[in-house]
């Protein structure tokens, strides 16, 4: 799913998109194999690798500027659906949720 909003600050767009679900079976290797992939964005493309406050689901965000062109415009949402696909691609499938660790209060 990606959803597209925009931040208070009239400057940028954020896209957003859901990579998947964080497996429990060998969650610490591929946590951090995501956090080399998001040292300097050098495996996002300048998007932003994030979990969710249960740890559970992987996200990506990408800041696209309001004065970018329509050429640079296509190209960005080209290149953050290619991320999102690479980094689903990372994730294992079929396999058990992480464990929550903690239940978020109502």
């Amino acid at each position: 799913m990606l959803l597209i909003f925009s931040i208070s600050k009239p400057t940028f767009f954020l896209l957003h998109a859901k990579v998947g679900m964080v497996p429990a079976l060998e969650a610490e290797e591929l946590l951090i194999y995501l956090m080399d992939g998001n040292l300097f964005g050098q495996g996002t493309g300048g998007a932003t690798l994030s979990l969710d406050s249960l740890g559970t689901t992987l996200y990506l965000d990408f800041p696209i500027s309001n004065n970018s062109t329509y050429d640079d415009f296509f190209i960005d949402i080209e290149e953050f659906a290619n991320y999102i696909e690479f980094w689903q691609s990372q994730l294992p499938q079929d396999t058990p949720q992480a464990p929550v660790t903690h239940q978020p209060t109502e």
